[in-house]
């Protein structure tokens, strides 16, 4: 479903509970239940993702005070793994 139906439908959902807890007919207790009901199954539908890994590459802090030669040795380090 679209994000605005599933806005709707979410909006009618409390909407008809808020109905049911404090006005309760058979009617109001059963649209309830039936949009309860759909909901759920519109949650259990969705698809599960996959994590995005990380990228890995780690930053050394404190460049700008480093010497050149200090320099030289973490860029070859980082070539080197």
């Amino acid at each position: 479903m679209a994000k605005s139906n599933t806005t709707t439908l979410l909006a009618a959902t409390k909407s008809a509970v808020n109905k049911a807890k404090y006005y309760t007919t058979k009617e109001k207790k059963a649209l309830a239940l039936k949009l309860l009901a759909q909901l759920t199954a519109e949650v259990e539908a969705l698809e599960v993702v996959k994590p995005q890994s990380k990228n890995k590459t780690t930053t050394v802090k404190g460049l700008s005070k480093m010497t050149k030669a200090q320099l030289l040795e973490v860029i070859k380090q980082q070539q080197g793994s």
